[in-house]
């Protein structure tokens, strides 16, 4: 097992500012994104995972990963939080089960995990790549298996997103693949 916390001050953070300024130089101005060092910033978590044998040759597997990030401003004497920093992961991990085999093979079944996102910044909200109130959570199912055949040579396969589930990550324009399937031969010294 292994877990970590972690903290991370971030100063003259850089983020989108909206500044309206004339870009085309017609006298008409326009409210355009720009870069700039904003402030201050924050981002702090956890992460754990774990490998057990409930009995011989059986293991479960679980991981776990919490991350939280906010902008934040001098007020008075002290930090406050403005808002969450864009893009930020939900709550996410994995539990799994694997069966090791005595030939030195193995079957794995394994569910990865996240919440749903809605904490969201001003740039997550405008951000057409997540949805209206933020980026669903979802449970996504993979069976795999390797199993070693002639000498030094070694087959795995399975088949990931297994329900053929829909989901993307938090911040993402692209959806994961649906149910696929996979074969991989290797040969080693």
């Amino acid at each position: 097992a292994q877990a970590f916390w972690f903290r991370n001050e971030m100063f003259d953070l850089i983020d989108r500012v909206d500044v309206t300024v004339d870009v085309d130089g017609d006298g008409e101005n326009e409210t355009v994104a720009q870069r700039q060092n904003v402030g201050r910033a924050r981002i702090q978590g956890a992460e754990a995972s774990v490998e057990a044998a409930v009995v011989t040759d059986l293991w479960l597997l679980a991981t776990y990963a919490y991350t939280v990030g906010d902008r934040l401003e001098k007020s008075g004497g002290s930090l406050v939080k403005v808002e969450p920093l864009r893009r930020m992961p939900p709550q996410q991990g994995m539990f799994g089960v694997r069966y090791d085999l005595a030939d030195g093979g193995h079957v794995l079944a394994d569910i990865i995990w996240a919440n749903q996102q809605d904490r969201l910044s001003g740039g997550d909200i405008s951000d057409a790549r997540i949805p209206a109130g933020g980026t669903d959570g979802y449970a996504v199912l993979n069976l795999r298996a390797g199993l070693p055949i002639v000498e030094r040579g070694f087959l795995k396969f399975g088949v990931e997103n297994a329900l053929d589930k829909q989901y993307k990550a938090h911040g993402s324009g692209i959806w994961f693949p649906g149910r696929s399937f996979y074969l991989e031969y290797s040969y080693g010294m």
